[in-house]
């Protein structure tokens, strides 16, 4: 029986061998009779067509190597004619086999392992690298560091006071002192408890590098003074804060967090205390203070480091109603002024050892102190005297800042000169003398490390002669002052002044009481200069209180973080 298979060009079966296929119909099926009868067609119809020499014809979907059908579940060998074919080039069998695995190039392989890597970054990197904004969620030291944008923060109903305290945390955090809101249209008003009750006061703590309020620790007391960098009372490896204040305040405060380790029931005056070594061997150095019961008989306090208790006293001399010990601190010896009831000022000192005696401490407490040689010693932020009025910048530059009179007023003046210095004669290089003017403590530029460049930060409030009367039943006074902030840059005689800042400040005064105020040296504390990361770059801190000439009366305050190397970058550029 002939088949008559019309086969086009090009589409001609390739003949195959007795052999070839007597070898492979041991493995097929003996029923398949198309398989069958293919091998007996006749040489002649199969050859009529040429085809070209290196080319192999199969089905789509079937080869001829057996391996392949027996893994894809045939068991045997079907060949369709009207099946549409696919090209395979001559070469090795395997190679040439559609359904064989092929090994993936080197390129490629890089792609794809190049490809699963770069997701994971992409989820790593917002997951634990982009910042995010719920301290509660996110660990602190994922919060940029880099102060790299300045920034301006507002507070309601609070004045700002104090020196400002820099923990150098993860990132920096600022510590302030606050004040409630005084003077105010309508004392039952919602804003007068946004913050703080005009009553109340307390302690703040703002992030350095952003500006976010982070905690509050309200006090029954207004704070007066703080130091934040000296003593450990907790015992925590990390200094603490210590509050003093007005009506015996002395309070101890976590600077982290904000939470008070201990308040003291003993009432001392608004100083801060003198640092004495570990009397009640509790592994905390305790503090000297004064006691304010009974201003008739002043009394000298020795209060626990680690609780704020009571642990000894004496009175000094009946002549004295008033006493001050945070004059002269000399070794271990403490020397205190005496102003008897005639207002005289009489100094005095006291040894530790004599302290010691007197308060009644234990015998054996007295000598393990002396033992180890301990020394008293004071806060850091009572080492500069509050009467400095003279800064040596560098081995030839001098500034000299005198405040005289009483502000505002017409005695009220300020002269600020800068000399330079050497072995045979000083010469002016720089001054500022301005009338109704008063001016804080200068802040100098630490990173300025060449040796005839020195700079600093200065801040003026300069009343109007001009005061806005407000009705007297109120018994206020307003007064408008032009507060503004400077940097002054030398280089050798060369001087540079810069406009940092400059805004309105309105001040209300009742009966002597004004808001905000120079009390406790809260301008001329309100500066300072540091530098919250790696760069070298210095940031300027300022803070400012004002009320407001609307209705109701609010009292806003402010705090400013300026970044200086657009101000100093080019004095920086060599020493950083």
């Amino acid at each position: 029986m002939s088949i008559d298979h019309n086969i086009g060009k090009g589409y001609t079966p390739l003949p195959q061998s007795n052999t070839d296929t007597e070898g492979e119909d041991d493995h097929v099926n003996e029923t398949n009779h198309f398989s069958k009868d293919y091998n007996h067609a006749p040489m002649s119809t199969i050859d009529q067509n040429p085809i070209h020499d290196n080319t192999v014809y199969f089905p789509l979907d079937e080869t001829r190597n057996l391996s392949n059908h027996a893994e894809n579940g045939y068991a045997g060998f079907k060949y369709y004619r009207d099946d549409a074919p696919v090209l395979l080039m001559d070469g090795n069998t395997a190679e040439n086999d559609l359904w064989q695995k092929k090994d993936m190039s080197p390129l490629r392989r890089f792609c794809l392992v190049f490809s699963i890597l770069l997701c994971i970054v992409t989820i790593i990197g917002f997951l634990y690298v982009l910042p995010c904004d719920d301290s509660l969620v996110c660990p602190t030291n994922s919060i940029s560091q880099k102060s790299s944008i300045s920034w301006e923060e507002s507070l309601q109903n609070v004045e700002l006071q104090g020196p400002i305290s820099i923990i150098p945390d993860f990132p920096y955090n600022l510590i302030f002192l606050v004040l409630g809101q005084k003077f105010k249209n309508n004392p039952t008003s919602l804003v007068d408890r946004q913050f703080m009750s005009s009553e109340g006061s307390g302690v703040i703590s703002m992030q350095g590098t952003s500006g976010k309020f982070l905690w509050k620790a309200l006090l029954k007391r207004s704070p007066t003074a703080i130091d934040c960098v000296t003593l450990d009372t907790d015992k925590s490896g990390k200094p603490d804060c210590i509050v003093v204040g007005e009506k015996g305040l002395l309070d101890s405060i976590q600077p982290t967090a904000g939470t008070i380790n201990w308040s003291s029931k003993f009432q001392t005056f608004p100083q801060l205390p003198i640092i004495l070594p570990d009397v009640d061997s509790d592994g905390v150095e305790d503090l000297l203070s004064v006691d304010i019961k009974n201003k008739d008989l002043p009394y000298l306090v020795i209060l626990s480091g680690a609780s704020g208790a009571l642990l000894g006293e004496f009175h000094i001399n009946t002549t004295c109603s008033d006493i001050n010990i945070y004059n002269l601190i000399t070794k271990d010896v403490v020397t205190f002024s005496c102003h008897d009831v005639d207002g005289k000022n009489v100094e005095r000192s006291l040894s530790l050892k004599g302290i010691l005696y007197k308060t009644g401490l234990l015998k054996n407490q007295r000598k393990r102190v002396l033992s180890k040689n301990g020394n008293v010693r004071t806060f850091e932020t009572k080492k500069i005297s509050e009467d400095t009025t003279l800064w040596k910048l560098t081995p030839y530059h001098y500034l000299s800042v005198i405040n005289e009179g009483s502000c505002p007023g017409e005695a009220c003046r300020v002269y600020a000169n800068l000399t330079l210095r050497n072995s045979t004669n000083q010469s002016l290089i720089w001054n500022s003398d301005k009338l109704n003017t008063i001016a804080s403590k200068p802040v100098p530029l630490k990173t300025l490390k060449q040796p005839y460049t020195a700079g600093f930060a200065i801040k003026f409030w300069q009343w109007n002669d001009t005061t806005i009367n407000v009705p007297k039943t109120n018994l206020s006074v307003q007064h408008k002052i032009i507060e503004k902030v400077i940097i002054v840059i030398v280089n050798y005689t060369n001087v540079t002044v810069i406009n940092a800042n400059q805004n309105e400040i309105i001040q209300i005064c009742q009966n002597n009481d004004c808001q905000p105020d120079l009390k406790y040296n809260s301008f001329f504390n309100s500066l300072a200069i540091a530098s919250f990361d790696d760069d070298g770059i210095p940031e300027l801190i300022n803070y400012s209180s004002s009320y407001n000439t609307g209705f109701p009366k609010i009292l806003n305050s402010k705090v400013q973080v300026v970044r200086l190397d657009s101000f100093v970058g080019k004095f920086l550029s060599k020493s950083v």
